[in-house]
């Protein structure tokens, strides 16, 4: 009888090329689907890009959304968007590596393994104030979380500082918690 709620899930963090972080950068990875709110990305990273042109944004995905968000850049004349389109998990991971923050805006998730793998990376975080993201940053220990609603508030989110101490412990708590050793152990105390 195993418990799985007793087990985190594990990540895996290794052969990730290091690279010189791109200062003001935001990467999205995931599906483009509706939930996923990426259109409300773009319009907060609209105002961005108003109050400084060195922002970049990587959208990292593929989905039935794609080309309605490539038109939303189009038509909206936004400058340093890339779509880089479905990668594998380690160039995800290489990608992610790159940049300084992630963001998670969704109006629903389960478990983000993009989250977990963020923080092990020692990306920023920006997310949705969700139920399933305040489980994985710890009710915004590990990174900011904004009403899934409010656009103004998200852009301001990457304006505001933020505590290069949260970076440091979502890092370590992700290392030690999240770790495949811990994962396959707890799995086979659960049953043997």
């Amino acid at each position: 009888n195993v418990d799985a709620c007793n087990i985190p899930n594990a990540i895996e963090l290794s052969g990730v090329v290091k690279k010189k972080r791109k200062i003001k950068s935001i990467i999205y990875v995931g599906r483009l689907v509706p939930w996923k709110q990426v259109d409300k990305v773009l319009e907060a990273f609209k105002y961005l890009l108003e109050k400084d042109k060195r922002w970049s944004l990587t959208i990292a995905g593929d989905g039935s959304e794609k080309n309605r968000l490539e038109q939303i850049v189009k038509s909206g004349k936004l400058q340093n968007v890339t779509f880089a389109g479905s990668l594998s998990k380690q160039q995800v991971l290489n990608l992610m590596a790159e940049h300084e923050y992630l963001i998670l805006f969704s109006s629903y998730e389960g478990m983000s393994h993009t989250l977990l793998d963020a923080m092990g990376l020692g990306l920023k975080i920006v997310a949705s104030d969700i139920l399933a993201n305040r489980t994985v940053v710890r009710d915004g220990a590990y990174g900011k979380l904004v009403s899934p609603n409010k656009i103004n508030d998200l852009s301001n989110a990457f304006t505001n500082d933020y505590d290069s101490q949260m970076i440091d412990n979502a890092k370590a708590y992700v290392l030690k918690k999240h770790n495949w050793d811990k994962h396959v152990d707890l799995l086979l105390k659960q049953i043997l």
